[in-house]
């Protein structure tokens, strides 16, 4: 199991097209192979921040996902909404554990 957070700090002049676009990502994204989980997600509190949430079957999968022309199409997009860079993190192991 992949899992991957993601952190992105974006214009907020750019909020309503960053979600319209981002929830296209997210349907696409769910139909791909080893998809197990893929979350958009904007805090009330804080428009201009967005959070992704991923959860990959493997690092083949999530590998696949980076390539993929949706992806690639959203992730130049995102490039000219950030007002600062991603924080991405990266968590693997085998299995997973509900807490």
């Amino acid at each position: 199991m992949v899992v991957i957070t993601a952190m992105a700090t974006i214009d907020v002049a750019r909020r309503d097209e960053a979600a319209r676009k981002g929830q296209e990502l997210v349907a696409k994204t769910r139909q791909e192979p080893g998809c197990v989980n893929y979350v958009f997600y904007f805090p009330p509190s804080d428009p201009g921040t967005v959070f992704f949430f991923q959860q990959w079957e493997t690092q083949d999968t999530f590998e696949a996902h980076t390539k993929a022309a949706h992806t690639r199409a959203f992730r130049c997009e995102l490039e000219g909404w950030l007002v600062k860079p991603i924080n991405t993190r990266r968590f693997a192991g085998e299995s997973s554990l509900v807490l």
